[in-house]
């Protein structure tokens, strides 16, 4: 194997003739493997998912970039091409198939999403480290979400990523901060219409729990 492009370090390639579904790889309990999952359900992707605790990423790859084995993960496998890196395996997702991307047409809702993914990876993300600990200023942010709910059934005025950033946050902490939800009448009600634009989502995200 050998990295494909030494300066940004997410692409390695393998030789491969056999054509097969894209393997998926992720981390249980995983953020960035949650909005992997969820956007290829959404634009409804063949995938082959599993579950590991260590990255199956070519060793030399991980070593030149000086990373951890699990700091890999997710990745995806496709044909004879592996990634790693959620921004990367996005955008791959976004436009892998012939589904229409997740891509808003006008500037200013591409802003407002940006903003309220900068907003989860900045204020929430670091905060999953320690859930219990962290309950409060966690609830503190959900309420924030919940009155921007209250402008419409999303979290800008349309399906966006942001949506899909947000609810894999939510079903990594779920668990754990449901009896914070009960006051939050548009952020429930915003969970319903997830389930409308990603059926099942639950079911596909169950083997995380084996």
């Amino acid at each position: 194997p050998y990295i494909e492009d030494s300066t940004m370090g997410f692409f390695s390639r393998k030789r491969s003739n056999k054509k097969q579904p894209p393997k998926l790889i992720c981390k249980p309990n995983d953020i960035n493997s949650f909005k992997c999952i969820l956007l290829a359900a959404h634009r409804n992707l063949d995938l082959d998912i599993s579950w590991s605790e260590a990255s199956a990423l070519d060793s030399n790859l991980s070593n030149s970039l000086d990373l951890e084995e699990t700091d890999s993960l997710p990745i995806i496998e496709d044909r004879n091409i592996t990634m790693s890196r959620a921004e990367a395996l996005l955008g791959y997702l976004n436009i892998k198939g012939g589904a229409p991307a997740v891509h808003p047409r006008k500037a200013r809702i591409l802003a407002q999403q940006n903003y309220w993914i900068e907003l989860l990876d900045d204020k929430l993300e670091p905060l999953l480290l320690d859930i219990e600990g962290n309950k409060d200023a966690i609830s503190t942010i959900l309420a924030a979400v919940d009155k921007q709910l209250s402008i419409g059934p999303f979290i800008v005025s349309e399906f966006t990523l942001a949506d899909i950033h947000w609810l894999a946050a939510y079903l990594v902490i779920e668990e754990k901060i449901n009896d914070c939800l009960t006051p939050l009448i548009h952020f429930s009600a915003w969970l319903k219409h997830m389930q409308d634009k990603i059926p099942n989502y639950a079911e596909k995200l169950q083997p995380h729990t084996a």
